[in-house]
């Protein structure tokens, strides 16, 4: 089943960027020739009008070929109101941003459904306590449920850490309630190693607690459910970029990066805790799949938007040997990526065993 939720998941996401560019070429007046879920030779499809739409060998992808597309072929005059390359460009940097914006929105409108139908919530009751730490110091004990800290109500977790995280190492007075009693308790955080948010290592202020694991659902309205959506989408294309910028400054290891294995894996196991974190999952992956596309690497939907915009200066075409030469670059990082991927989820499958 774990190979099934992956397909279910690719093609999906597949399908949504591709989709993108199809409803802006067609939008454009650009003539679109193969709309494609997967690559290689053909294997099912269906020819309406100028389009034949397919299914393909290799699964792994997908592509919208639209006529006029390729720089070596000079469309013939029929074709040119039809053709790609010969629109203006504005109008191709549309059709190519189209894909990744339609990425985005769909992660928006999955998260939006996912906030209407109710997210867990981590409850502020105590679990382990970590022993010399300012909560085990001060009297605090497993099960202790937190009402507020200094004067201010707490319902969640998350907002409890970052009181304390945000804290500057002040004194915290923790209102609690331990057997239907309520206790306070001063708590001075410490500045030790801890973990950011994209859990690599950080120093920050912290009292040495770990919640319970109680949890409970929060069900929000449309227009709420939207906001939080949208949020929520930010908030991940920020830790995207923020990780991939460690990458770069050696602050995040290489071996982090997770290829199809990696993420079939990871959308079987949240597939079997329900449709809401497989369609979280989801959503991450589609911002992740912009977010790779936009990056400005030849071959890649950013790297022909980085030419547009350079013909868009120099007001005139990029010439067609240098646009082949990076395009193989391009498709030689690519490629470089793909198997920098598979080798750390070979590895990581090995050392799990």
């Amino acid at each position: 089943m774990t190979l099934v939720y992956f397909i279910i998941l690719l093609g999906v996401l597949i399908f949504v960027h591709e989709l993108g560019h199809f409803i802006a070429a067609k939008s454009m007046g650009v003539r679109v020739l193969t709309f494609s879920l997967g690559f290689g030779p053909r294997v099912v499809g269906k020819k309406i009008g100028d389009t034949d739409y397919r299914l393909s060998a290799f699964p792994l992808g997908g592509y919208v070929r639209m006529s006029g597309d390729d720089p070596s072929q000079t469309p013939t005059e029929e074709e040119r109101p039809y053709s790609f390359l010969t629109q203006k460009n504005w109008k191709k940097i549309i059709i190519v941003g189209a894909g990744p914006l339609f990425n985005l929105i769909f992660a928006i409108i999955v998260l939006w459904l996912v906030f209407m139908a109710g997210v867990p919530v981590i409850d502020p009751v105590l679990g382990e306590l970590k022993k010399g730490f300012p909560a085990e110091t001060s009297g605090l004990l497993p099960g202790d449920r937190i009402l507020s800290i200094n004067g201010n109500a707490v319902d969640e977790w998350e907002s409890m850490a970052k009181v304390i995280t945000e804290s500057g190492g002040a004194p915290l007075e923790f209102l609690i309630v331990r057997n239907e009693k309520e206790l306070v308790f001063q708590v001075t955080p410490i500045f030790e190693d801890g973990l950011s948010d994209i859990l690599t290592p950080q120093k920050k202020y912290m009292v040495g607690i770990t919640p319970s694991g109680d949890y409970h659902v929060v069900h929000y309205g449309v227009l709420s459910a939207a906001r939080e959506g949208f949020i929520q989408t930010g908030q991940l294309i920020y830790l995207t970029f923020l990780v991939i910028g460690k990458m770069f400054t050696g602050e995040v290891a290489l071996n982090n990066l997770g290829g199809p294995i990696l993420i079939a894996k990871v959308a079987g196991e949240a597939a079997r805790l329900g449709i809401m974190p497989y369609l979280n999952f989801m959503a991450l992956i589609s911002i992740n799949l912009a977010i790779l596309n936009l990056l400005p690497v030849p071959v890649l939907d950013g790297g022909h938007l980085l030419f547009f915009a350079i013909e868009g200066i120099i007001r005139r075409p990029i010439n067609l040997k240098v646009k082949e030469i990076a395009l193989q670059i391009g498709l030689g990082l690519l490629v470089l990526l793909m198997i920098l991927a598979f080798y750390f989820d070979i590895e990581r499958l090995i050392i799990s065993g």
